[in-house]
């Protein structure tokens, strides 16, 4: 997941608490809120906040196994093998059909 720069919109759900404990704002009934980064929408401490969450989420990537990392490459090669398929298949119809 790439980590969202300013001018970039993101869409978050919130609950709002003050020190208390009360809720004072959420997104529950609404839905997310979708908001633009660096445009002055939200307090900066927040916008602040949201930016180093999704840096930390980029950092805290899974990691693979050998074997996952090998399947992976295997359904890549797949993926690359049939694409490539297709396009002899369709340069063979067109040159079939230029005959």
């Amino acid at each position: 997941m790439p980590t969202p720069a300013n001018g970039d919109t993101v869409s978050i759900d919130y609950v709002l608490r003050r020190g208390d404990g009360e809720v004072v704002g959420t997104t529950e009934e609404q839905g997310p809120q979708e908001i633009q980064l660096g445009s002055g929408q939200i307090f900066p401490q927040i916008e602040q906040a949201l930016t180093e969450w999704f840096a930390s989420r980029k950092e805290e990537a899974p990691k693979l196994t050998a074997a996952q990392r090998r399947q992976q490459a295997l359904e890549e090669e797949r993926t690359k093998a049939e694409a490539e398929a297709a396009e002899r298949e369709a340069a063979q119809k067109k040159a079939e059909a230029e005959a």
